[in-house]
């Protein structure tokens, strides 16, 4: 089933998109470009880590995300829906790129559910270290101080908030 024959998906995607161009409009980390009635390209302007080729940690500032809500989306959620693009090497006990994992996640879940979930994870504020898709990023994280986290306190949807600078926790 695609979402031309199914006129109630073809509804929550149009409400879909005008809710989620909204809300990347209130946000200065989110800039959400659709690409198809079902699928984005989200970038998130916040600080995070990934994997540096030397082995160790490098801070990042960018991530850039696909999302596709599949024909299935109002019946289920499929761990698909978000895929992460770049860095590919996104270092969190939730991520091993290009898979993230936002835990329970219940079917229809909204743009700006994920928008938010996915932020969590990106700025270190969510992690399941009991679960992880990235063990050794879960590791890393049980030695470091929580004070370390989130790594950006700026809320996501409040347009021209400054900056705040991230602590460094590569050591």
């Amino acid at each position: 089933m695609n979402s031309q024959s199914d006129p109630v998906f073809e509804r929550f995607l149009d409400a879909q998109l005008d809710t989620a161009l909204a809300f990347a409009a209130d946000s200065d980390i989110v800039r959400l470009f659709p690409v198809a009635p079902d699928r984005f390209l989200v970038n998130f302007h916040t600080p995070s880590l990934a994997g540096d080729p030397t082995g160790g940690l490098r801070e990042v500032t960018e991530i850039t995300v696909g999302i596709q809500l599949f024909p299935h989306h109002l019946r289920e959620y499929d761990p698909g829906t978000v895929t992460i693009l770049d860095p590919p090497d996104l270092w969190h006990p939730n991520v091993r790129g290009p898979f993230v994992c936002l835990g329970h996640l219940n079917a229809g879940v909204s743009i700006p559910d994920l928008l938010h979930q996915l932020f969590d994870v990106f700025r270190w504020e969510n992690y399941a270290m009991h679960d992880a898709l990235n063990r050794e990023a879960s590791a890393w994280a049980r030695h470091q101080p929580s004070t370390h986290f989130p790594l950006d306190k700026r809320p996501l949807r409040h347009p021209r908030t400054p900056a705040h600078p991230p602590t460094s926790v590569i050591s």
